[in-house]
């Protein structure tokens, strides 16, 4: 009895396997997929006018762009269960996002748990096989910031910092803030106020107290509660200084300028390197001065109706160039890793 039609029908039955076998393992290029490509968790569905929104614009570019199902996906610390937010979207999702506070550690707490689920990791830094970060030097840009504000008030005036909560990101970058006064000029006071999550009546609030004591310019850092330091600026005379992006429309003729952070860059960084089988388990990528993820936007606006000091964008290409060559040096209060996680 011959052999051959049997090994014949079982060669004809592996080459129908092999096109399955040989389809890569990223959703975006797998045709159909068993899950939605990309999911974008964010802790409010308001607009902030700065991080989440420039997450949300650069979220959806990049889905547009590979062709990605992708969604945001609302985890309210005040209304919801995070970790079960967080939890579901792995169920559901082949790339997930997270990029505030709270869900950092959720993430850290929970991804060894979803070994077949790549997730993106914006603003601090997680290392472990699935997880792909981007972290900022955010003290570069807010060390800038210091030195500038104190260019811009008047002798004897301090400075104010109003943040939302005392995360590990916000301590590291009023630590440079900080710093940065004391360049420009020593004994320069910072008064810090904290005024909770999606709080914009107290943000408010806070700017007219800073005001009060004196706080000839304050940065804002207050997150979804931002926009109540903008509403305020009318009812204050301290100067507003921006974060994220540029925040001079937000009060025009208030503000002289503000710390970038690339937000929107960052999370087209990751969603196109997972649509295109690129992505770098592990990896941990740094946003700094250096490569323009983090900087300083001047005004041109609050330029040219009420000026700056004439050596105001030269000191800042100066300090630019020191803190370039290494010759500033920053104390770092956030660890770049929230842990070196071994699965």
């Amino acid at each position: 009895m011959s052999v051959f039609p049997p090994l014949r029908a079982i060669l004809a039955g592996a080459l129908l396997l092999l096109p399955a076998l040989l389809l890569p393992a990223c959703p975006a290029l797998a045709g159909e997929a068993a899950k939605p490509a990309c999911a974008l968790l964010l802790e409010s569905a308001a607009p902030d006018g700065g991080m989440a929104d420039m997450l949300r614009e650069g979220f959806a570019r990049t889905c547009q762009r590979f062709g990605l199902q992708g969604e945001v996906v609302i985890a309210d610390p005040d209304s919801q269960d995070q970790t079960a937010v967080f939890q579901d979207a792995c169920q559901r999702f082949g790339l997930v996002l997270v990029a505030e506070g709270r869900l950092h550690e959720i993430l850290r707490n929970n991804a060894a748990r979803y070994p077949r689920v790549m997730f993106g990791c914006i603003d601090t830094g997680v290392r472990a096989r699935n997880i792909m970060s981007v972290t900022f030097e955010d003290n570069q840009g807010t060390f800038l910031a210091g030195a500038l504000a104190a260019m811009l008030v008047q002798p004897g005036q301090h400075l104010g910092w109003l943040g939302s909560e005392p995360t590990p990101v916000m301590k590291n970058m009023l630590k440079g803030f900080t710093d940065g006064a004391q360049v420009t000029r020593p004994g320069t006071r910072v008064f810090a106020r904290m005024t909770g999550f999606n709080k914009a009546l107290e943000t408010g609030e806070a700017v007219r107290d800073l005001a009060g004591r004196n706080c000839g310019a304050i940065l804002v850092a207050a997150g979804y509660g931002s926009r109540g330091a903008y509403n305020a600026a009318g009812s204050s005379p301290a100067l507003l200084i921006g974060l994220d992006r540029d925040q001079s429309g937000q009060a025009p003729s208030r503000v002289p300028f503000s710390v970038v952070k690339r937000f929107d860059r960052a999370v087209e960084e990751i969603v196109a390197a997972y649509a295109s089988g690129q992505f770098q388990g592990a990896k941990i990528l740094v946003y700094d001065l250096a490569n323009q993820g983090v900087d300083i936007a001047v005004a041109k606006a609050f330029k040219a109706k009420r000026g700056l000091p004439a050596n105001f964008e030269t000191r800042l290409g100066e300090l630019r160039r020191e803190i370039a060559k290494g010759a500033i040096r920053f104390e770092d209060l956030h660890n770049p890793t929230l842990c070196e996680c071994n699965f």
